[in-house]
């Protein structure tokens, strides 16, 4: 793996029967970096992430997450060394308090024995300290089924970070969102990023804007452009199949 990469994604290609939805495809990601990925629908944006995750596998190229290959290892030992992702829909538990939602993640994250033997405190604590970070920490007490969209948003990306992933994958985190919930999430994500790497997949481009450093566009399954925001909109390609002039 090139030096200091946490991923590194070389010559990926997906194929489904005669359907190529990734061709050719590199990425690398450094810790600590926020790396946008833009494309029209159909681009191969959500393939990428499902194999990332694991739930897809890869026809030919190579993944390695902290020089670990991935190419054999399951979508539940994938979160298990540190990747976490987020769907767009949010999937939380409706019926139990934010709280309990917190706790369900964190008992997922660790071993049964951990689990039972743990330092109840220390339990509390990371909840608490996650809660703080995504700003729903006066919520934990109410049931996660009557907050709003955007709040059960930042519960789900909450539910993500008491696991302590490296690397989160967000699928358009602020679809539905209120303008102020969008700059409430570029926040968030800037606060996450402090100590863990992330990929976000978007259509929103004032959101990209406000948050991203480099972008990746994807079309037709392969990267058609790289590189910080203005180079990408400035990009005939990306002008051509996705931005409009």
């Amino acid at each position: 793996m090139a030096a200091n990469a946490l991923l590194d994604v070389r010559n990926l290609t997906v194929k489904f029967g005669g359907f190529t939805a990734l061709s050719d495809v590199s990425l690398r990601i450094e810790p600590g970096e926020v790396r946008v990925i833009i494309g029209p629908n159909g681009a191969g944006k959500t393939t990428l992430l499902d194999v990332l995750c694991g739930k897809t596998r890869a026809t030919t190229g190579s993944i390695e997450f902290e020089g670990v290959d991935l190419a054999s290892v399951s979508e539940y030992q994938i979160t298990r060394l540190g990747i976490g992702r987020k769907f767009q829909t949010p999937s939380v538990y409706e019926d139990l308090t934010v709280y309990q939602n917190l706790e369900i993640s964190v008992l997922e994250g660790q071993s049964l024995r951990s689990s039972i033997f743990g330092d109840r405190a220390e339990f509390d604590d990371r909840i608490i300290a996650v809660s703080r970070v995504t700003e729903i920490e006066s919520l934990l007490n109410q049931r996660a089924g009557i907050l709003s969209h955007g709040q059960k948003q930042w519960l789900e990306i909450g539910m993500l970070l008491v696991q302590h992933p490296k690397l989160i994958l967000l699928d358009e985190p602020v679809a539905g969102m209120s303008l102020k919930e969008r700059d409430r999430t570029v926040e968030l994500i800037q606060r996450i990023a402090e100590r863990q790497a992330i990929v976000v997949i978007e259509h929103d481009m004032d959101f990209v804007r406000k948050l991203a450093r480099k972008v990746t566009v994807l079309h037709q399954g392969a990267v058609l452009c790289e590189g910080n925001v203005e180079t990408v909109q400035s990009d005939a390609r990306v002008q051509e199949v996705y931005l409009g002039h």
